[in-house]
């Protein structure tokens, strides 16, 4: 009888994430959305991958960034994707779902779920509402405090807690600066900024702390060079992956619905092999020829 597989991807004990962190190079992670895109991200040579709050919005809801995702489905996404594949995963937990109590409780479902790296913001109401820059900042008190919670909930110390802030954008540098070095106060692995203009707010930022920096999404003209002078170790360029993906849904779609026959495709597609492998479909097999063989 052929040995069968174990089907969940072991995860490094470890994570890329993590190891990142202490290097001295500036990572782009992958964005993803389903166990699927995560395994195809793996394939090409990605690590680590996002999770992005929006994405898991769109995905799991149709819905924008309006913070209408519940913490229970975007656990049950990073579940998902996390049993299917190896690669480090940050998940944007947006503002840790409500209160202090309530980030306690984000953390411990994130990381039961599979993420390594598990993002906190400082604002309780998405961009969506007013634009950009009309993002509504918490107090400097109360995303503390929900850092401390965050670090408090932690069981795993491999986990990576980064503190997030988008002041840059609402407030101005003074104000960001102020906030990145209460996070770091806390203890957090690493600060996240969102919103960086030019090189000169990034170098400043980096003169005022000491922790690893993550920024999206940054200005074309920062390559990962300068960006990694400035102990930034993982930049967000934009989840244009999905975007390109979802478009490509719309015009096989639109090419099917009009033509009627799938032959008629002008679009590429995943070969039957691509399609099988991103599948585990030879793992499965196994377990199949293991487990429901007819008896002789």
């Amino acid at each position: 009888m052929i040995p069968a597989p174990a089907l969940p991807t072991s995860r490094p004990t470890v994570s890329a994430i993590r190891a990142a962190l202490s290097g001295s190079v500036c990572e782009t992670p992958a964005t993803v959305f389903d166990p699927v895109s995560a395994r195809i991200a793996s394939e090409v040579g990605f690590q680590t991958a996002i999770l992005a709050g929006s994405i898991a919005s769109h995905v799991q809801l149709a819905a924008p960034d309006w913070i209408v995702l519940t913490l229970t489905e975007l656990a049950h996404s990073v579940r998902n994707i996390c049993r299917a594949s190896s690669i480090s995963l940050v998940v944007d937990a947006d503002h840790g779902f409500g209160n202090p109590l309530n980030v306690v409780r984000s953390v411990e479902e994130l990381e039961h779920a599979g993420a390594d790296a598990i993002t906190i913001e400082d604002t309780d109401l998405p961009a969506a509402f007013g634009g950009r820059g009309k993002e509504r900042l918490i107090s400097r008190e109360e995303a503390q405090a929900k850092l401390r919670a965050a670090l408090y909930a932690r069981s795993n110390a491999a986990t990576v807690i980064v503190g997030r802030s988008s002041c840059l954008r609402i407030e101005g540098l003074d104000e960001t600066i102020v906030r990145l070095q209460l996070f770091e106060q806390c203890g957090v692995d690493a600060l996240m900024v969102i919103g960086l203009e030019n090189e000169a707010q990034l170098a400043a930022i980096a003169r005022a702390t000491q922790l690893p920096l993550c920024c999206g999404p940054v200005p074309a003209a920062l390559g990962s060079e300068q960006l990694a002078a400035h102990r930034v170790r993982w930049r967000i360029t934009g989840h244009h992956a999905y975007a390109i993906a979802m478009r490509a849904l719309y015009e096989a779609y639109c090419q099917l619905h009009q033509r009627g026959d799938p032959a008629d495709y002008s679009l590429a597609q995943a070969s039957a092999e691509d399609l099988q492998r991103w599948m585990r479909g030879e793992q499965f097999a196994r377990l199949k020829n293991s487990f429901m063989q007819v008896p002789q």
